[in-house]
């Protein structure tokens, strides 16, 4: 600063830079050097011996970085081989060499981008399905990070996948036809610099299968009683088990007297009626879909005589009508008996 308190000309103020050497990432060093006059901040990419990347950060010459190309106050990359290096010089400000070829570019909170997601979060699915696995933060961040799947079995067992550099960070992670080994738990990891961030989904694979091993079988009862249907069912995963009534073109859910037993399901109606009759369904259903199996239930009711033959007085020979009609469900038959007077005398007797 000058007596007035403005920045002094970059030739003629000695600049701070951050200084470090080796390290991931621009955005990690926290070391400063106070450069001489005429140097500005300055920060270059290099391989390791190992092939990883890593940055060293200091004071270099305004001449020297004039002389090799670079554009103040600005970085840029340059291809190595098949890597991308970047190499900057800048003297915009105190400590400004951080500010470009960090991965960290851009973020002012790091905690801000905490909420890595994988969908599905749990997975069943059948042998030989494909299934798919996506993970992205929520909300989105327009960073490039190293992101990379790995598999983890029922064994604990752990398997690389892939690795991938992506922006924005979102990989995708199919499976064309599971098999039961496949079962287990898919990790993705995100990594910028020296954070890192993951998220797991869990996935099941079943050979699936679904039976009504008994269905409930057709009764005939009387108005009145008590009927118990049963439905003996069988599954993989263990399938769900509803009643509906079918009368004419309705056909409704049944929720009173069903209970669920440890092979299926029950349903009872403890006094039927005739409005009871008809169709009852059992359906059982897992991932596989449903199967349903129907019983006919018939109500019968005492047969009532609604119109009895009347006492009649006639001259021999002349013909004689006499009318019975009764109703009952199913169907009631009239059947006719003749007694003498002398029958009905004794039997009054």
């Amino acid at each position: 600063m000058d007596d007035s308190g403005n920045l002094k000309p970059p030739a003629s103020r000695e600049m701070v830079c951050y200084n470090c050497q080796g390290v991931a990432d621009p955005a990690d060093c926290y070391q400063a050097a106070r450069c001489s006059k005429g140097e500005v901040c300055e920060t270059h990419e290099d391989i390791t011996d190992n092939g990883s990347m890593s940055f060293d950060m200091g004071c270099l010459s305004r001449q020297a970085c004039e002389a090799i190309g670079h554009h103040l106050p600005f970085g840029r990359r340059h291809v190595v081989k098949r890597y991308e290096l970047c190499r900057g010089c800048c003297d915009k400000r105190d400590n400004c060499n951080s500010e470009f070829c960090s991965m960290k570019k851009g973020i002012t909170n790091m905690t801000a981008i905490d909420h890595l997601v994988v969908t599905p979060s749990h997975l069943t699915a059948l042998l030989g399905s494909r299934v798919k696995y996506i993970c992205k933060f929520d909300p989105q961040t327009n960073e490039t990070m190293s992101m990379t799947w790995t598999f983890t079995d029922l064994f604990g067992n752990v398997t690389h996948i892939y690795t991938h550099d992506v922006q924005p960070p979102a990989l995708k992670f199919y499976v064309k036809s599971v098999e039961t080994s496949d079962s287990g738990t898919y990790t993705c990891e995100a990594r910028l610099g020296s954070w890192s961030w993951s998220a797991s989904g869990n996935l099941t694979v079943v050979a699936a299968s679904l039976d009504i091993i008994q269905g409930p079988k057709t009764q005939t009862v009387q108005e009145g009683r008590r009927v118990t249907f049963s439905c003996v069912v069988s599954g993989n995963p263990t399938p769900s088990t509803t009643w509906q009534f079918v009368n004419g073109t309705t056909t409704s859910n049944i929720i009173n007297g069903v209970t669920t037993t440890p092979t299926g399901s029950q349903m009872v109606i403890d006094a039927v009626s005739r409005g009871d009759a008809g169709i009852y369904k059992c359906l059982s259903s897992n991932i596989l879909g449903t199967k349903e199996s129907l019983a006919v239930l018939t109500v019968e009711d005492i047969p009532t005589i609604v119109l009895a033959p009347q006492d009649q007085q006639v001259h021999l020979q002349d013909v004689v009508g006499l009318k019975c009609e009764a109703t009952g469900t199913p169907t009631a038959t009239v059947h006719w008996i003749f007694s003498s007077l002398e029958q009905l005398r004794s039997l009054s007797e």
